[in-house]
């Protein structure tokens, strides 16, 4: 700390602009999280349509984002995008594009299936400066 320079009177500077190294968003924490919460809701689920399920997405969706703000510093934007769609042999590709800093902001992802289903988690964690 420079407090000679800083003057009589005159504060350091405490703002940070980069999550210390114990702050960071460690997207194997995140994925544990997800599936903790993810595993026993969809475990004895059957697929009944997408009016069905949709329920499921928004609970899913809120239970991730909220698990992970408490897990993670508040200086983080969760966003939470949640996926469930019937199982029947079919390939899923999903895409996301965003401006971000490597530095500072990460990704998680968890995919779940059963024999009737499937669901993808995906958690973008966003530092807000």
């Amino acid at each position: 700390m420079k407090t000679a320079a800083l003057g009589i009177g005159a504060m350091p500077e405490t703002y940070s602009t980069r999550p210390s190294y114990k702050d960071k968003f460690c997207p194997i924490k995140a994925k544990k999280i997800m599936k903790d919460i993810v595993d026993p809701v969809l475990v004895e689920e059957k697929y009944q349509g997408r009016s069905a399920v949709s329920q499921h997405n928004l609970d899913i969706a809120e239970s991730v984002r909220n698990a992970l703000k408490d897990e993670f510093t508040s200086r983080f934007k969760i966003m939470v995008q949640v996926v469930i769609g019937e199982k029947q042999g079919q390939g899923v590709r999903m895409g996301s594009k965003c401006f971000w800093d490597s530095d500072t902001d990460n990704v998680a992802w968890y995919s779940f299936m059963n024999d009737s289903l499937f669901c993808i988690v995906v958690a973008f964690a966003s530092y807000l400066y």
